[in-house]
């Protein structure tokens, strides 16, 4: 299986990316093969590299990763509610990165745990230190992942769906809180999620992935105003208020490719209605159209006036 294929991109610092696609786009495999999260075997990665501070982190051996992982790149899983132990306290689970990393004794690690549940806005933090995960709601927990997460003040942040799970209400909360983590520390967040509207409030750029490859990459601005690759379009299209009250929603049609050979065609061309001879003979670059706007689709190369076949 080609999971992830060509993708290539940089994230700056105090700068926030947003990664978007449909499920099975590749977008949580992509970011849990920076750290080398994903089991190897069967998972691999076949080429390429991840520079972080001037070292490749493919290249590093599991006890120089351990010092990376947590340490300078924090990352928070996509379900709070199995992302946190639930036989260790809520305070164990926070100061274990304190003292494992940092090493700080075990009342540095409390008082410090206490003052990153405060961060993130849980109440009477030193009081629910003792408490076990379920004695805490879902977007408590998802506050006390992400408090975790900032421990060790990491430079970068990766946030895998984490809202999905919540309610509305909690998820305008915790996006709120990522607005202010991100002035007061001045991270760089890569924030992973199928939500348009999520990344069109917080990220500064956005990241579109389909079937394992980047096929645009654009300011937000620029992006939502002028979205050059079908698939982005189409993803618009099928927003809610993007249309007048008697309209359907559009959806996407037909289904994406299985990525079990490594594609050397268009993968969005057997949904794409604007796919012509060359989409489905040759699998396009991602290339600069605008300035800060990349696109992978022959459509843009297309001369004036040359036939196209819709379907």
């Amino acid at each position: 299986m080609h999971a992830v294929n060509g993708v290539s991109f940089h994230v700056d610092e105090g700068e926030l990316l947003a990664v978007v696609g449909e499920s099975g786009s590749g977008k949580s495999v992509a970011m849990m093969s920076l750290l080398r999260l994903l089991p190897m075997p069967p998972a691999q990665i076949a080429s390429g590299e991840v520079i972080f501070q001037n070292r490749d982190l493919v290249t590093l051996d599991a006890s120089e990763l351990r010092q990376v992982r947590g340490a300078r790149i924090g990352f928070v899983f996509q379900d709070p509610m199995t992302s946190l132990n639930p036989v260790f306290t809520i305070g164990y689970q926070i100061m274990e990165p304190l003292r494992k990393h940092l090493g700080m004794s075990k009342k540095q690690a409390r008082k410090r745990a206490a003052e990153l549940l405060d961060l993130v806005g849980i109440p009477k933090p030193a009081d629910r230190l003792d408490d076990f995960p379920h004695q805490f709601s879902g977007g408590m927990r998802q506050r006390v992942v992400i408090a975790t997460a900032l421990a060790c003040d990491p430079k970068v942040l990766i946030a895998d769906e984490p809202t999905t799970a919540l309610d509305v209400t909690v998820q305008a909360q915790i996006l709120e809180l990522v607005r202010e983590l991100r002035q007061k520390l001045g991270m760089a967040i890569i924030w992973i999620t199928h939500d348009l509207g999520v990344a069109a409030g917080i990220a500064d750029r956005i990241m579109v992935m389909y079937a394992g490859q980047i096929v645009e990459h654009a300011r937000v601005q620029d992006l939502f105003e002028n979205p050059r690759h079908p698939y982005t379009r189409a993803l618009l299209d099928s927003l809610p208020g993007r249309h007048t009250r008697d309209e359907r929603l559009r959806s996407i049609g037909g289904q994406p490719p299985l990525m079990m050979a490594e594609p050397s065609f268009c993968p969005f061309s057997a949904r794409c209605r604007h796919a012509f001879d060359r989409c489905l003979a040759e699998n396009p670059p991602l290339e600069r159209v605008a300035e800060g706007h990349d696109v992978a689709c022959w459509l843009e190369k297309l001369p004036e006036g040359e036939a196209r076949r819709d379907h």
